[in-house]
Parts: C-alpha cells; structure tokens; sequence
C-alpha cells in the first residue's frame, strides 16, 4: 500500500483502490483485531493464574 500511495503520488497510477490492495487492507485491519483480542486472552489467563495464589496469600493476614 505504501508503493501504490508513492505511485499515486509520482502520477504513475490512478487513486482508485485495486482488488490487491482492497486484500491487503482487510488482512490488515483483522491482524490488528486478532491481535487486540489475544491480549485480552493472555491478560485473562494471567488474571486466572494469580486468582488463586492471591486468595492463598490473603488468609496469611
């Protein structure tokens, strides 16, 4: 996207988006939601994972 964006630039390709770069956008946008939501899996394993060690150490105070 970034050579088709310097190629609009320079007047070598029109502005209209191609299939290719339509892929490209929409691989990327669900890269960064896939990614969002496995952050909030791992926070939540480790959440789940000092739960309990937590409720341990509570009842020593």
């Amino acid at each position: 996207m970034i050579k088709t964006a310097s190629d609009v630039k320079l007047g070598i390709r029109d502005s209209k988006w191609g299939i290719y770069d339509k892929i490209n956008f929409g691989i990327g946008n669900a890269g960064i939601a896939i990614s969002l939501l496995m952050m909030i899996v791992v926070e939540a394993n480790i959440q789940g994972a000092f739960a309990p060690l937590t409720a341990f150490l509570v009842g020593f105070f």
